[in-house]
């Protein structure tokens, strides 16, 4: 892989944890706000603030979804067309990027990818690496 292409990756990257990081906040900002007006009991106002207020965070949340899920794509074809590492690896860092997403693509990136050097084998497409 190019050090451009690396760089690009790595900054890619920190994007889904920063990004649901920031839906976190937000949604606790919200929760906040029902929480702190302490009217459970007053059902109509519940449902009203949550109508009002959840229409963000779903939108955000799915933005920060699809941004993750843009990532983990690239990252599983990069990791599918190595042809150094072998399938136990692959497997193994599968499912640690799916299970711990998004928190754990930085860690793949720091571990495999930062100092992988230029020219490690790949495969020329997917259905090689899928042996």
């Amino acid at each position: 892989m190019k050090d451009l292409s690396k760089k690009t990756l790595g900054i890619l990257s920190f994007i889904p944890p920063i990004a649901f990081v920031i839906w976190l906040i937000y949604l606790l900002i919200v929760n906040n706000r029902l929480v702190s007006h302490e009217q459970f009991h007053q059902h109509d106002r519940v449902v009203t603030m949550l109508f009002d207020n959840y229409g963000g965070v779903a939108a955000l949340f799915m933005t920060v979804f699809l941004m993750g899920l843009a990532v983990l794509v690239a990252l599983t074809v990069h990791l599918k067309k190595v042809r150094t590492m072998n399938g136990a690896t692959k497997l193994a860092w599968l499912v640690f990027l799916v299970v711990f997403a998004p928190f754990s693509v930085p860690v793949y990136y720091y571990i495999e990818l930062r100092h992988e050097p230029d020219d490690v084998p790949m495969y020329a497409n997917l259905e090689e690496g899928m042996g």
